[in-house]
């Protein structure tokens, strides 16, 4: 953005009647503050980013610790070293692969990512089908609760409009 400003300036500058120092100057301070920003902080930015993705995993004790992941009927349950949890399969918005890793997503911020060298590539392919699975099961009990949740609404409905008299019923 400021090299555009700068390039318009200089042009302006150039082609005006008046010439103006203060302009040339803000010109050519525009199309420093351009190139700087355009050269300097896309490798800056990069850098800074790195380092504080790598401050918070030394600090993190759960990158530094194992993490144990238990595929149940229902859900996944974790233990680490920073306590249990579970996720139920439900949850999950998506199972991919990515490199030498099987990431299970349940969030934009959050998720599991099983590397394949850790854990065996027939064992991923277990897990992988066996999430899969789950999930679609999942989604297919959530739409059937659904469909008997809208029948039961009809139904009442159905009730409440055959007892009003209503002459469209």
């Amino acid at each position: 953005m400021e090299s555009v400003m700068a390039v318009v300036c200089l042009v302006l500058t150039f082609t005006s009647q008046s010439n103006s120092s203060l302009n040339r100057v803000l010109a050519v301070a525009l199309l420093c503050m351009g190139l700087f920003s355009v050269l300097f902080y896309p490798a800056f930015f990069e850098r800074q980013l790195s380092k504080a993705v790598k401050k918070t995993f030394d600090q993190n004790e759960y990158f530094h610790n194992d993490v144990t992941l238990e595929f149940l009927e229902d859900k996944i349950f974790e233990t680490s070293c920073v306590g249990t949890g579970s996720v139920a399969y439900k949850d999950l918005q998506k199972v991919y692969r990515l490199g030498d890793c099987l990431i299970l997503r349940m969030s934009k911020e959050g998720g599991y990512v099983l590397p394949l060298k850790a854990i065996g590539e027939e064992k991923i392919e277990q897990i992988e089908e066996l999430v899969r699975r789950k999930m679609d099961e999942a989604e297919l009990a959530e739409a059937e609760e659904l469909d008997r949740a809208a029948d039961a609404l009809a139904a009442q409905e159905d009730a409440g409009a055959a007892g009003s008299g209503d002459p469209r019923s």
